[in-house]
């Protein structure tokens, strides 16, 4: 693919088309990750089972420790070469791992009923974390902005990866929120934080 980007100085004096070549392949491997604080809490017991009236499945391949969290695959992912997933977080925060938008909008409707006190939707798609993400030979990292997945984990492991890159966004998506709440609460009239 090749992208062209117009540089200009600021009079105007002169303007310059500046090419670049992304390689195709790479771009095509390219996945998507969106992570949403959308409440401060969610009922993931009552999500659960209302996600799978829908047809989603829980996926169970979590340590014992990881109670506060719900994971779920997706039967139809955004790209091949990855399942799609969703991770839920208690404390109200939700990661999509290669899914198709029309399932995460419908995802997030589901979502919206088992939210306690819920966020203004506006700021819930204002205030998100969008990172893409491709398969790699060799250790998981996160590098330029970009996660780079170990493509030799098995699922379970896998799993993990994704879950402990999930918990760093939710965290993220977080502070963005209490970075916010000064400015919320004053426009809100419950005064200043």
């Amino acid at each position: 693919m090749v992208s062209h980007r117009a540089l200009g100085s600021h009079h105007g004096c002169f303007s310059l088309l500046v090419t670049y070549v992304v390689p195709i392949s790479l771009e095509q491997d390219l996945m998507h990750c969106t992570a949403f604080a959308t409440a401060d809490e969610y009922h993931l017991g009552n999500l659960s089972q209302d996600l799978a009236s829908h047809g989603y499945v829980e996926v169970t391949s979590l340590p014992r420790d990881a109670a506060n969290i719900l994971v779920i695959g997706v039967e139809n992912s955004a790209k091949e070469g990855d399942p799609g997933m969703i991770f839920f977080f208690r404390e109200g925060a939700a990661v999509f791992w290669n899914v198709k938008d029309k399932t995460m909008k419908h995802v997030m409707k589901v979502l919206e009923k088992h939210e306690i006190q819920p966020y203004e939707i506006a700021l819930v798609h204002w205030e998100n974390e969008e990172l893409n993400y491709i398969k790699i030979e060799g250790q998981s990292k996160l590098h330029r902005g970009e996660i780079k997945l170990n493509s030799e984990l098995d699922l379970d492991d896998a799993i993990l990866e994704k879950f402990a890159f999930s918990n760093a966004l939710c965290l993220s998506v977080y502070i963005r929120w209490l970075l916010q709440w000064p400015v919320r609460t004053t426009l809100t009239g419950f005064g200043d934080f």
